[in-house]
């Protein structure tokens, strides 16, 4: 067998002082320094120790200014979170044991090298932002590289003669690392609108390049160690050569372990480095949720404390030295202490962050110190191995102290990291919160339990949802105390008006007062409120309960209530303080005019009543919100969402439809799998879009989702598959509705919008450019659960230059006349002066009180009348209410009662299908009157509830698809029917519904002139000038006959319900009236007709008629 000679060659320290280890008490060396300086080489050498600690500083330093950021953009909690301090713990114990070993076979130089080339690979993979788990494996992989290069570092750099001096040099030189990587860090996470922090470890990246290159530079000459001892030698079998090696390091170990010195010297960084990284780790954290800091300023704190400790390790290394260092550090503990408690106890940023500053600096000289004394203490046989050991504790320490913490925060809140102050009142109200939440039996049902379900439901909610977090939680509670108003900012998918509310209601719990959630409309109010009953294990309409007009599934017993906004109004005006709640919260998400009737009315109950709190939730216009009620401070708490790639077109193309299903075709065949999200602006460009990508793609599914389809319909847009799912939707999936998995979105940048022009009395239906709120809202639906692309048809310069930056609300782009006729039912006289929102101009105002005169709501004083008392409580338009008091007087109430039933529901009874026009046309003869598109519709209902009674539910669920009629809104208007015959009977007082016969006489002249009695401000008269088909408005306005209406071109005069606008002008369900009806009117006399610039009646014929009648200019 082959032999070979080999001398001893295990890694060697350099001798540490040329006198023998000194006999007396190492803590109390006074020895002044020696004068020797080191030689060109070893100066060499310790600059490149000193810049590797540099890099190692910029790596350690930047975890506290980039754990917010983590937190956010990986969706994981505090305690998760605060596993990287775990994986850098286990690699400076696997590097401590695999030190030795290396030690073995690798030289001093190499060694570094190693080190050097680990972290480098670290920091290249964290550049790219990878997954959570690979992320946590480059802290052990940057720290098993630190590990080596501290240890031999250190090593060397205290063999040096003058060794405190230059330990404190390269120590000093890891706090300046530590002093750039905040501000590196924080500058790069804090850059444009969509953190990108995962790019500052290109930083690191780049150093610790140049760190390799200085080490293999700076140690080149060294091949191998010397021990001090003369080298043994000894002849070995080439087999035997390893295991020799292996003994060797555990004789190391275990006279290593062995040694007191080596445990105590552990001790003491095991609590200084623990505290350290505690300290400044969890800073920014604290500073953010506990002293309400901003995360774009907060993130440079920890650069305080890393340039205290900067100056306090190259000014305070001397002075410990001299003066002796039991006495030194003793002083730096004490001053350290107080620092930290004045830290925790003044809150105030400022002060806290001097205080952190200073506390840097007095713990400065603890390390190099350290490790002065242990190069004193320890064997210079196992210097290295000792540090090496030294380093694990100190990490071990590092490592538990900030796990612990972030454990501490999750489940009681950051601002439990202050553990000698007392708990504050936030700290009180989140466990009274979360024992509700998690007791056995149930709150709200004493004596009973909880079921299974409960608990696991809540476990999701408390990993998916961004309110359900502790530390957003803690952030809510300090404003909700401090403050009477709150308004929350959050994405819309946030779960905020389920998980929230449950939570207010739990902190309202032991008031015994209620608390009020408001929703836009009545089936978002139930849905919510059979939820939530659902989600807190209670009966609905017991302890949870849902109220609105008409709808009251409440009991005394219930703690929680969904109304609508329309309901909280009425609720205001009977009692204006709101006695019985303890806690209003309005959903902001849906704008509606209701929601800007609401908020000045909830402004003067907060001033009657200084205990009542209103929380308002909203994804957007929150800054507004909070001016309005002078609110210092919105609380934002985004969804963490994927990153999302913005892609623009490049030239303007006005067929966005086209673009639309090409960008489809397009993703389909050339992108990954993902779910596709298509924003169109019309219910009918839906559909159509839809049919087309059907029959193209089978292999996709394809489904619509707009306002007009049922909840079942909607459903199933909503439920992915195992096919590609693509949906077309309208705006109501920017906020009404979630869409989950989506990657990727395509936004056609328009919509409908509905506006109201009151000098013409003419609603418009347009499409209109979105805003670039809108815009925003729309490519966040593509980063929910992975990273997307949004693909934006319109360019760049469009979303910069045209769109504009939020919508106008509801309030602004509807008639007035109904929320004037509110506000004057709620005892204010002056609505124009009334402090709304967003302030109307006069002549709407102006038009909203001509249009309540002509219905004989108000006098000509402003003051209600008799008719408006009746009216206010009227479930529908205010117009019905003439039409319904000249019905009693004529016997046809039931017939005008089921007419404005169906007029009001929200989508018509009538299916309209894209594909089948021609076939709907047809089998819609059948129901239609040539003198009224409002019998039409009753004759379309007098069928259906024929059908009704003779055919099983399955046969007339056929007959209404074969007839395409809409039986979900037929069975809504049945329902509201039986709302107005009870609001008849109890505000119109009559005791029996009268209504007429097909055979009577004066059937369709009594229904008609019923009608015009409603609408006699919504004239039209024939226009002889023009168009066959082509009427004039009372404005003067020319105006056309709907398509499919049945009326003829022969009537003189007709009425209409309202005038919209697609490609023209239309009058939307007309009656024909006779011209005697509306000249019975008051309003038919001149001086209350719209008039011209010189005072005359606008339209030329009835001033015609007028004179020819000689009727008088005044009633």
């Amino acid at each position: 067998m082959a032999t070979v000679t080999q001398t001893d060659t295990r890694s060697e320290n350099f001798e540490l002082r040329s006198s023998p280890m000194p006999t007396r008490d190492v803590l109390d060396d006074t020895e002044p320094p020696r004068s020797s300086k080191p030689s060109t080489a070893e100066l060499l050498k310790i600059l490149s120790a000193g810049f590797s600690f540099f890099v190692a500083g910029v790596n350690d330093g930047s975890i506290g200014a980039l754990v917010p950021h983590i937190i956010r953009d990986y969706n994981v909690t505090t305690a998760i979170v605060s596993s990287v301090y775990g994986a850098n713990f286990m690699g400076w114990f696997f590097g401590a044991f695999s030190n030795t070993h290396l030690c073995q076979v690798l030289d001093l130089g190499s060694m570094l090298t190693l080190g050097a080339v680990l972290q480098v690979i670290a920091h290249a993979l964290r550049s790219w932002k990878p997954p959570f788990p690979l992320f946590t494996i480059t802290f052990w992989l940057a720290s098993l590289g630190q590990a080596y290069q501290d240890t031999h570092g250190n090593t060397y750099v205290s063999g040096v003669k003058g060794s405190h001096r230059w330990l404190a040099f390269i120590h000093a030189m890891y706090m300046a690392g530590c002093l750039v990587g905040p501000f590196v860090a924080t500058g790069v996470a804090s850059a444009g609108s969509t953190s990108r922090w995962y790019l500052f470890y290109t930083f690191p990246l780049g150093i610790g390049v140049l760190n390799v290159a200085f080490v293999v530079y700076a140690f080149w000459d060294i091949l191998r160690l010397k021990r001090k001892q003369p080298p043994t030698e000894r002849t070995l079998e080439a087999d035997e050569l390893p295991a020799s090696r292996n003994d060797d390091a555990i004789s190391l170990v275990k006279e290593t372990l062995k040694n007191k010195n080596v445990w105590l010297i552990s001790l003491f960084f095991f609590f200084f480095l623990g505290a350290t990284l505690t300290a400044s780790g969890w800073v920014v954290e604290y500073l953010v949720e506990v002293r309400n800091g901003d995360i774009n300023q907060m993130g440079f704190v920890p650069a305080g404390f890393s340039g205290g400790s900067l100056l306090g390790r190259l000014f305070l290394a001397e002075p410990t030295h001299r003066f002796g260092v039991r006495p030194m550090i003793f002083a730096f503990t004490i001053l350290s202490i107080g620092l930290q408690v004045l830290f925790w106890l003044v809150p105030n940023i400022i002060a806290a962050s001097i205080a952190i500053s200073l506390l840097g600096f007095f713990m400065g000289p603890y390390f190099a110190t350290g490790i002065s004394v242990g190069s004193k203490l320890f064997n210079p046989r196992i210097q290295s191995t000792a540090l090496a050991f030294v380093f694990v504790f100190a990490q071990l320490g590092g490592c538990l102290f900030p796990i612990i913490t972030g454990l501490v925060a999750a489940s009681a809140g950051v601002a439990s990291i202050s553990s000698m102050a007392p708990p504050t009142e936030e700290q009180l109200m989140l466990q009274s919160v979360l024992e509700y939440e998690v007791a056995e039996k149930n709150p709200l049902r004493p004596g009973e339990k909880r079921s299974d379900s409960y608990l696991q439901t809540l476990s999701e909610q408390y990993r998916r949802l961004p309110i359900m977090q502790t530390e957003n939680f803690h952030r809510f509670l300090k404003l909700y105390k401090a403050n009477q108003v709150v308004v929350f900012a959050s994405d819309t998918g946030s779960d905020d008006s389920t998980q929230l509310t449950k939570r207010i209601m739990y902190l309202e719990l032991n008031k015994g007062l209620k608390v009020v959630c408001t929703q836009p409309d009545q089936g978002a109010a139930k849905e919510l409120g059979q939820r939530v009953s659902a989600e807190l294990d209670v009966t609905f309409g017991e302890q949870v309960g849902v109220q609105y007009r008409k709808y009251n599934k409440t009991s005394n017993r219930t703690r929680l209530k969904f109304v609508t906004e329309g309901m909280l109004l009425q609720q205001i005006g009977d009692n204006p303080t709101l006695a019985g709640y303890s806690c209003v919260i309005i959903d902001f998400h849906e704008r509606t005019k209701n929601t800007d009737l609401l908020l000045p009315r909830l402004m003067n109950t907060l001033a009657l009543r200084s205990d009542l709190k209103v929380v308002i939730m909203s994804a957007t216009e929150s800054e507004t919100l909070a001016s309005y009620f002078s609110v210092p401070k919105v609380l934002n708490i985004e969804k963490d969402v994927f990153s999302v790639m913005i892609q623009y077109i490049n030239e303007a193309n006005p067929d966005y439809c086209e673009m639309a299903l090409d960008s489809v075709r397009h993703i389909h065949k050339n992108k990954a799998p993902g779910d596709i999200l298509v924003f169109l602006a019309s219910n009918p460009q839906v559909n159509r879009a839809v049919a087309k990508l059907r029959g193209a793609y089978p292999d996709m599914e394809t489904f619509p989702l707009h306002r007009r389809l049922s909840q079942a319909e909607k459903a199933k847009a909503l439920r992915s598959g195992e096919k590609r799912r693509c949906v077309i939707t309208t705006n109501i999936a920017e906020s009404s509705i979630t869409v989950d998995d989506i990657v990727y979105v395509v936004d056609s940048g328009v919509e409908m919008q509905s506006v109201y022009n009151s000098r013409v009395r003419m609603h418009t239906i347009q499409a209109a450019p979105i805003s670039k709120e809108s815009a925003d809202q729309r490519a966040k639906c593509a980063g929910r659960t992975q990273p997307g692309i949004c693909y934006r048809l319109y360019t760049m310069a469009t979303y910069d230059n045209i769109l504009p930056d939020v919508s106008p609300p509801s309030m602004l782009k509807d008639c007035f006349t109904t929320a004037i006729f509110a506000l004057k039912s709620a005892g204010i006289k002056s609505v124009g002066t009334f402090d709304f929102l967003d302030p109307r101009r006069e002549e709407v105002y102006l038009r909203g009180l001509g249009d309540l005169r002509a219905m004989n709501l108000i006098d000509e004083n402003g003051t209600i009348t008799q008719a408006g008392t009746a009216a206010f409580t009227l479930p529908i338009d205010l117009v019905w209410h003439n039409a319904f008091e000249e019905a009693i007087e004529l016997g046809c109430l039931s017939e005008l009662i089921d007419i404005a039933a169906l007029v009001s529901v929200k989508n018509p009874i009538c299916l309209i299908p894209p594909e089948s026009l021609h076939a709907a046309d047809v089998l819609h003869e059948q129901f239609m009157d040539p003198l009224s598109d409002h019998l039409s519709e009753l004759n379309a209902l007098y069928a259906y509830l024929h059908r009704k009674r003779n055919m099983s539910t399955e046969e007339l669920a056929i007959w209404c698809h074969e007839t395409f009629l809409n039986s979900t809104s037929l069975e809504e208007a049945l329902e509201l029917r039986q709302k107005l015959i009870q609001w008849c009977k109890e505000k119109l007082g009559v005791s029996e519904i009268s209504f007429l016969t097909p055979h009577d006489k004066d059937y369709h002249v009594k229904i008609r002139k019923a009608i015009a009695k409603g609408f006699v401000h919504h004239a039209g008269i024939k226009d002889v000038t023009c168009h066959q088909r082509q009427y004039l408005t009372l404005e003067n306005t020319p105006v056309f006959l709907f398509p499919r209406s049945a009326l003829g071109t022969d009537w003189q005069w007709v009425v209409y319900h309202r005038i919209e606008t697609f490609d023209y002008q239309y009058m939307d369900r007309c009656t024909v009236v006779e011209q005697d009806w509306l000249l019975e009117n008051d309003y038919f006399y001149p001086i209350n007709l719209p008039k011209d610039d010189n005072g005359e009646v606008r339209v030329e014929i009835l001033r015609v008629l007028f004179d020819r009648i000689d009727r008088p200019y005044q009633p």
